[in-house]
């Protein structure tokens, strides 16, 4: 059985991110979540994928545009593209992701706006100089309880036609054809 998503706290917290500015470009509007979903031994983070989301703990604000080209970059180009280093404990995304969300619990977006310009203000400093950041090991992410159970479906299951070779289908002229597997 699957978990169900959603709980009170993790719909305080996607609401908190939307109040936040951009990881990357500072803009305020339009905020999306975007979920980072590679996984990291030292931050305690599971592999995702197949349609399973990240807990909302593994989450960035990031305006539209930016969310889009996360997609289409690929996730640890993105962020090595924007002084977000993966492999580094203090420059991951990670590490701000869980910021945040301490953030959130105690519903400080000042904080949260705080440790973002100081992630960025630190990523940028590791780029120019060879400065090292220290930061100290990350610390487990939270724990949620959710009940168990599945997705509520709203009506009958409808069941879809199964699709066989040769199955006739009406060409763009509207005549009849024949489907062939190719």
């Amino acid at each position: 059985m699957t978990r169900l998503r959603h709980t009170d706290l993790e719909r305080k917290h996607m609401a908190f991110l939307h109040r936040l500015p951009c990881v990357v470009t500072g803009k305020t509007y339009p905020i999306e979540a975007a979920h980072v979903r590679y996984p990291d031994a030292e931050f305690k983070k599971a592999i995702t994928g197949n349609s399973t989301k990240p807990d909302p703990w593994w989450c960035l604000p990031l305006t539209k545009e930016m969310h889009e080209l996360q997609h289409k970059m690929g996730e640890r180009p993105f962020w090595k593209s924007f002084l977000f280093d993966p492999d580094d404990v203090a420059l991951s995304p990670l590490a701000l992701c869980l910021d945040i969300w301490r953030c959130s619990e105690a519903d400080d977006a000042e904080a949260a706006k705080d440790a973002i310009a100081q992630h960025r203000m630190n990523a940028r400093l590791s780029s120019e100089e060879d400065v090292v950041i220290e930061r100290a090991a990350p610390a487990a992410p939270p724990a949620i309880d959710r009940p168990a159970g599945g997705k509520k479906r709203r009506g009958p299951k409808i069941p879809s036609r199964p699709f066989s070779k040769g199955a006739q289908y009406r060409g763009v002229n509207g005549k009849i054809k024949e489907r062939t597997a190719k």
